[in-house]
């Protein structure tokens, strides 16, 4: 009976310890992702180790130092892409020629449009940014690019609202007595989708940027001209589609009165 109870506990024992052994074995490669995404709450603080420190050190000083090499290799590689831009913004002057009769025809087109192509630059920018961000920060990952796409959206859609009513109030200010009521709807109409679609694309940005193996840092001045075409295009398209032929072609001028000529004495 001894002999018995010994060898029961002898398995028992066995069989106790060798699993916690197997499972950590067999979970250690498993559990290695989601260790590093612990990393950012385990410290809040941000606190880095001192390799890490010294690396970011190491970083700093190669960018700071003021060589030769260092300069050649940034100017070539922000030139070649502020060329590509340029190259690229030519599109809104071929837009413009299409539309030429349009804006000959209303003047109020080109008054608001810096405004219109301003607005969504910035909601632009401010998508983008938010994205770089939250991508280097790990507050989300690529594959949440649907969740931040939502959110955007909804974010979008208020803001672009918000925006379109001042904008309204602020064209119907200037030139709402004149009879272009069109003009002022479809400027404002084109306010509205000016924004909204830069503050897709400019959250989208940076997730395709970063699909395609380039650094995002590019995806701000991308923005930027990006919505100078697309906004350019917007208004040309809302405006010619909106406002009627008989309105009113733009501000009104005051037309010089003729003076005749003074009659000689007799």
């Amino acid at each position: 009976m001894q002999q018995v109870a010994n060898e029961h506990f002898a398995t028992t024992t066995t069989t106790v310890a060798v699993p916690p052994s197997q499972s950590r074995n067999d979970d250690s490669h498993s559990s290695d992702e989601d260790a590093q995404e612990m990393v950012p709450s385990l410290n809040p603080l941000g606190l880095q180790s001192p390799a890490t420190r010294t690396s970011s050190r190491a970083r700093r000083s190669n960018f700071l130092a003021l060589e030769t090499s260092g300069v050649a290799s940034v100017v070539w590689h922000r030139t070649s892409v502020l060329v590509s831009l340029l190259l690229l913004q030519s599109l809104s002057q071929f837009i413009l020629e299409m539309y030429e009769t349009l804006i000959a025809k209303h003047v109020i087109i080109p008054l608001f449009l810096t405004m219109l192509v301003g607005a969504g630059g910035n909601a632009g920018n401010q998508a983008t940014v938010r994205a770089i961000t939250g991508l280097v920060t790990k507050e989300f990952r690529p594959r949440d690019y649907l969740l931040v796409l939502r959110k955007e959206l909804v974010v979008g859609i208020i803001n672009s609202t918000i925006l379109a009513c001042i904008g309204f109030g602020r064209v119907y200010y200037f030139y709402g007595s004149q009879d272009m009521f069109f003009s002022t709807v479809a400027i404002t109409l084109s306010l509205f989708c000016i924004v909204l679609s830069s503050v897709i694309l400019g959250s989208s940005l940076p997730f395709l940027i970063g699909y395609l193996g380039y650094d995002r840092e590019h995806a701000a001045p991308i923005i930027q001209v990006l919505m100078d075409i697309t906004g350019v295009f917007i208004t040309c398209s809302l405006c010619s589609a909106i406002i009627p032929e008989s309105e009113h072609k733009g501000p009104a001028t005051s037309a010089p009165q003729a003076t005749s000529a003074p009659t000689p004495r007799a």
